[in-house]
């Protein structure tokens, strides 16, 4: 019933490109929730009941997306699935609906607000001086990384280099350390130092209350435990040493002759 109310008062909705799904408000603020057959590759009418009807003009979109409120955005990365990771005030955003172009990151845009979903809207044109962009990702680029952000910069784009510049200081961490490092914090160990050595890693953390000292090779197994494993030091990998210490002294837990 209320889709024959809807299409006698109301006629067809214009709907993004690749919704599955939306609510619509009536003229008299009722809001009713319609399923699309299939999505549509981009901005389009379609029925109360959820058939396409034709694609929507430039002005068509242009009309409706006035009718909500918009935030500016920095990019930070282009996904496959035309959407964009983006960085506003609030923090990190998936944006909809984006058109098919080459960008760098921090290039501004102008988003709309649908509800829960943040759809493409423009570029951000204010003040344009697209060198800045240009120096500040040659910033990460450097050899040696700054915790300095670009002054230059506006909000928008300061959060996005901010997440840059963290991916940046992962990347070049070596797999091996990043590695190491989750280990001991998955296992709740607190990490001291590590160092790179001759053939692998010297590692110092604090698990339990008692500070260890070892080394390891680069696909994280054993060089030195520290400790006596009764000649069995390279046989245990990191992840295996740790299931040592935190067996030790339990009921019923056997280590054939391994002692600290």
């Amino acid at each position: 019933m209320w889709q024959k109310f809807l299409k006698k008062k109301q006629g067809s909705f214009l709907v993004p490109a690749y919704f599955k799904n939306l609510q619509v408000k009536s003229k008299g603020n009722q809001v009713f929730s319609i399923d699309l057959n299939k999505p549509c590759s981009s901005w389009s009418w379609v029925s109360v009941e959820g058939r396409f009807v034709r694609k929507a003009f430039y002005y068509e979109v242009a009309k409706e997306l006035l009718k909500y409120p918009s935030m500016l955005c920095s990019l930070v990365k282009i996904e496959k699935n035309n959407s964009w990771i983006v960085a506003a005030n609030g923090g990190i955003l998936v944006l909809r609906n984006t058109p098919n172009v080459e960008l760098l990151s921090l290039t501004r845009v102008k988003a709309s607000v649908l509800g829960t979903a943040l759809v493409f809207k423009d570029f951000d044109y204010r003040d344009s001086s697209p060198w800045l962009i240009d120096d500040a990702l040659s910033l990460l680029k450097k050899e040696e990384l700054s915790d300095d952000i670009p002054n230059y910069l506006c909000q928008e784009q300061r959060v996005a280099y901010r997440l840059l510049l963290e991916k940046e200081k992962t990347q070049r961490v070596p797999e091996a350390e990043r590695r190491v490092k989750e280990i001991v914090g998955r296992e709740g160990a607190d990490l001291i130092s590590l160092k790179e050595v001759r053939g692998g890693y010297s590692l110092s953390f604090k698990y339990k209350g008692t500070r260890r000292n070892i080394r390891i090779k680069e696909d994280l197994m054993l060089l030195d435990s520290g400790m006596c494993l009764s000649g069995m030091d390279k046989q245990f990998s990191l992840e295996t040493f740790f299931s040592i210490l935190y067996n030790r002294g339990k009921r019923d837990w056997r280590d054939d002759g391994l002692y600290t």
